[in-house]
């Protein structure tokens, strides 16, 4: 089922085109646009249709992409690496989770939430401290291409950062904080 005929005005001015650019690219007439946006004609079905691919077409295309808004400095830890050495990485760049890497990918991650968990089940901070991030860590963060737009990591920004990659080696992050 096709969307209601008067949202072509909208999404058209929403990717600033003119009537004439977008009947140029859904291959119509200009003046066929002008009478769908007055409503001064009940348009073909094959049309409509036209239009519509053509405007989700144009919105895909202007859509941001992960590579757009990511920090390319990505903060991590090892996972031989220190629970300490995590923690204090942790303050010194205010963040609260790190992605946890072995020899060249990523293993898992740790967050303050779990740290703090484990000093709740009665480990001694001292002896936590001393720890491999591996004995603690969580699932790893998830990898995304660089070219994947914004709107489908939001989902994924709600329960973690989003690490990027390019060609299988990681380049980026995104946290919910460069989002917003």
């Amino acid at each position: 089922m096709l969307p209601d005929t008067n949202e072509i005005k909208l999404k058209r001015i929403k990717l600033g085109l003119k009537q004439q650019e977008l009947a140029f690219e859904a291959g119509v007439s200009q003046s066929l646009i002008a009478k769908l946006e007055s409503g001064a004609i009940e348009p073909s079905y094959k049309n409509v249709k036209k239009i519509f691919e053509t405007l989700e077409r144009l919105e895909g295309e202007k859509e941001h992409k992960c590579s757009e808004i990511m920090k390319k400095n990505v903060i991590s830890i090892k996972e031989f690496d220190s629970v300490d050495k995590a923690a204090k990485l942790m303050r010194k760049h205010e963040i609260s989770q790190l992605p946890v890497f072995g020899k060249e990918r990523e293993v898992g991650s740790i967050n303050e939430g779990t740290i703090l968990d484990f000093i709740d089940k009665g480990i001694s901070k001292e002896k936590l401290f001393k720890m491999h991030v591996k004995e603690i860590m969580d699932e790893p963060f998830p990898v995304v291409n660089k070219d994947t737009g914004i709107k489908i990591i939001i989902p994924l920004l709600k329960t973690s950062p989003v690490l990027i990659s390019e060609k299988g080696k990681i380049v980026g992050i995104v946290t919910k904080a460069d989002l917003l």
